[in-house]
């Protein structure tokens, strides 16, 4: 039971989201304490929810944004009045979060790779601005995919050149956005030929070489690199694979698998099993893998039965397959594939939410298998923003957002031509990141949800002023009026709580939370008042 900030109760078991972080959590019957100022006694959380409740209830609808990201839990990003795309995003260790894409300037397609603070800020430690806006050669330039190195480096997919002169190329950038000049020429790696194609996503194997996906002329293509930007030739015997099924076939999507890599894809093969290829394996030395799922492939067992847009590839080697299936040619609902790590499951996990007013159905474009098997899907409704959260039978998991979902209202998805058009990633502390291009405006955008069982909730509340924000080990509320107070963490889990006797200073240390966003709620007599903060070490 989550109280909200205006007393409203909130039904949730917080109890199924311990976490193995560092830092006080409340799971279950736990209860750990804070220490304000005047030597203020911690309550039970039963106790807390009575004090709560003495507060007038406002009727709010759960607001699952994190508040303390961008400007209600959402980045724009706009270059130059025109059109911006963000296909991936990725988290790094530090916290920056990294997205990539591309934008249009003054009518050039142009390479685009931004950085923003766990907060939402702008990084201008990276490239100066925050962003980087870059093309090779003079030519269109994008890119799609997004990985890291252990030691940070960033390394992307992405395409150079337009119509028949479009090549699947490699990038390579510092952590801090400089193109590196040993990958390539000046950080770019174009794959060389007249073929046309274009790379789709990118993974680093774990022993450093770089793998790009995508298509090369209507065929499923593969290579792998150097971390100098060469070919590495070790695989299939000049560096490259393609795979023609004998139709129009493209890959989406790459996860690697130890020296092995799972690639999401679309493909209808000719003269063989009915339905659609949604995933294949490459072995090590760059061969189509024979033993992966029904004899070499994933297959969805519909005619015409979709695409698959991502792979999510789990430590253990567990696979998510997320996209869409169509029917008679038009797309109907999203599908996933919760696998093994050889491609066998129970088959696809159809997921349909009641289409919006124009009729228009649910897609799912990427994923993440969390280790206790729950799943985490971006996905539009229509088009506007959504995620899904899927137990690990494969049915809406009750725990997660509103029965399964979360909404982002007001956010739509602008997928245009670009059928896999947004992006997931989810931190360590279990805030998920989607990324896209939004409808209302064509610019870029990152958005934070915090995929606890509840959320906060949205209403009109005072703001309160917490100094120093950031903090290191405390913060102090100038004034504060006596009632019952709490810390929610970016999930919507109460991990601080006290009573402020009297009214007065306060004194609140943030030592034992780990770094992130937070959000502190507190109850008084005549009002109910909150601010966000961060934790930064």
């Amino acid at each position: 039971m989550i109280v909200s900030e205006r007393g409203m109760m909130i039904s949730g078991a917080t109890g199924r989201w311990s976490t193995t972080t560092s830092g006080p959590c409340l799971t279950g019957s736990d209860r750990h304490r804070a220490e304000p100022l005047f030597s203020a006694e911690t309550i039970p959380m039963r106790t807390a929810t009575c004090i709560a409740l003495l507060c007038a209830p406002l009727v709010a609808l759960p607001q699952f944004l994190d508040p303390g990201f961008g400007e209600n839990g959402v980045v724009h990003l706009d270059v130059d009045g025109s059109f911006e795309q963000f296909f991936e995003v990725v988290a790094q260790a530090d916290g920056g979060i990294v997205a990539v894409g591309h934008a249009n300037v003054d009518s050039d397609l142009k390479g685009l790779i931004a950085r923003y603070t766990s907060q939402g800020e702008l990084d201008t430690e990276f490239m100066g601005t925050g962003y980087h806006v870059f093309d090779v050669g003079g030519a269109d330039t994008e890119l799609t995919g997004v990985a890291l190195f252990p030691d940070g480096r960033i390394v992307c997919s992405g395409s150079v050149g337009s119509g028949s002169s479009r090549r699947p190329a490699a990038f390579l950038f510092s952590p801090n956005g400089q193109p590196d000049p040993d990958f390539g020429s000046a950080g770019a790696s174009v794959f060389p030929g007249t073929t046309s194609g274009f790379g789709e996503d990118v993974a680093v194997t774990v022993d450093g070489k770089v793998v790009v996906v995508g298509g090369l002329g209507g065929n499923i293509f593969a290579a792998r690199y150097w971390d100098t930007g060469l070919l590495d030739e070790t695989f299939n015997g000049d560096g490259w694979m393609d795979l023609d099924l004998g139709g129009s076939e493209r890959a989406y999507s790459v996860g690697a698998q130890g020296d092995a890599m799972v690639v999401a894809c679309y493909g209808d093969p000719a003269g063989g099993p009915v339905g659609t290829v949604w995933a294949k394996r490459i072995t090590e030395d760059g061969e189509w893998d024979a033993t992966f799922g029904d004899e070499g492939s994933v297959m969805h067992g519909v005619t015409q039965g979709g695409k698959a847009f991502d792979v999510f590839t789990r430590g253990d080697g567990a696979i998510l397959l997320s996209g869409l299936a169509t029917t008679m040619g038009m797309y109907s609902e999203a599908v996933n594939f919760m696998l093994d790590a050889d491609g066998h499951g129970d088959g696809a996990i159809v997921t349909e939410t009641a289409p919006d007013e124009e009729g228009r159905p649910t897609k799912a474009y990427a994923g993440w298998l969390m280790n206790d098997g729950r799943a985490i899907v971006a996905a539009t409704e229509g088009e506007d923003v959504l995620l899904i959260g899927l137990s690990a039978s494969g049915a809406l998991d009750p725990g997660f957002g509103d029965q399964g979902l979360m909404r982002a209202p007001g956010l739509a998805l602008e997928d245009g031509s670009n059928e896999d058009a947004a992006g997931l990633w989810v931190e360590p502390n279990g805030r998920a990141l989607y990324c896209g291009r939004s409808r209302d405006g064509g610019d870029a955008f990152v958005a934070a949800f915090m995929t606890g069982a509840t959320g906060l909730v949205e209403g009109p509340v005072d703001h309160l002023k917490l100094h120093p924000n950031p903090a290191t080990d405390q913060m102090v509320l100038p004034w504060s009026e006596a009632g019952a107070w709490r810390v929610h963490d970016a999930l919507g889990r109460a991990v601080l709580q006290g009573v402020q006797p009297v009214s007065g200073p306060l004194i609140l240390s943030v030592a034992d939370l780990p770094p992130g966003t937070y959000r502190f709620v507190q109850h008084g007599a005549s009002r109910s008042a909150g601010a966000s903060f961060v934790v930064q070490r």
